[in-house]
């Protein structure tokens, strides 16, 4: 591997941070009396109610959106790459973003929170290292959905970049609907 692929690898995996942190930080954030800002407030549009979880999510995928445009603008992981895939992953790693806020959020002030939040971190310690293979087949890194939509964003081939970024989403809704099923049934 020369520099060049050094550099994407690690720009990359850093890249991937940045909805997984805003995620986090979005899901974690209270009120002063410990109470989910969820119940304190919502917001009204044309008559409806729209709660505040859901506003949060949708800010966030605008701030993710904004911060991943900057932070690829000016480190050009993939440069080989043009506008519109990159865009395509902005948007789905903004999407990342609303995902790892939901499925916090799913399990706060529960054990399963802390071990989800050991678990991203742990897919993030190894990411790196499954973007050195050839081929997206590491077996370990097969769960993540960062990881599929890492190798939707490197492989030259467009077809083989919707297939990855389909796992990657896919993946992600199997792990939200899961994580809501288990949840229901252990309260």
């Amino acid at each position: 591997m020369g520099h060049n692929e050094y550099y994407t690898i690690t720009v990359v995996s850093l890249t991937y941070l940045v909805p997984v942190l805003y995620g986090i930080v979005f899901s974690i954030v209270s009120s002063k009396d410990g109470k989910k800002l969820d119940n304190l407030f919502g917001f009204s549009f044309k008559g409806r109610q729209i709660s505040a979880g859901v506003f949060r999510m949708f800010y966030l995928f605008i701030l993710s959106f904004a911060t991943l445009l900057l932070v690829i603008r000016l480190a050009n992981p993939v440069p080989d790459e043009g506008w519109l895939r990159t865009l395509f992953i902005i948007i789905l790693l903004s999407a990342e973003s609303a995902f790892v806020y939901s499925l916090i959020r799913l399990s706060f002030s529960k054990l399963s929170c802390i071990i989800l939040l050991v678990y991203l971190f742990l897919l993030f310690a190894v990411l790196p290292f499954g973007f050195m293979l050839h081929r997206p087949w590491n077996i370990f890194m097969f769960v993540s959905p960062f990881y599929w939509l890492g190798w939707a964003w490197i492989v030259p081939s467009p077809g083989e970049s919707l297939t990855y970024a389909s796992i990657g989403i896919a993946l992600s809704l199997i792990y939200l609907v899961a994580a809501g099923i288990l949840l229901r049934k252990n309260q």
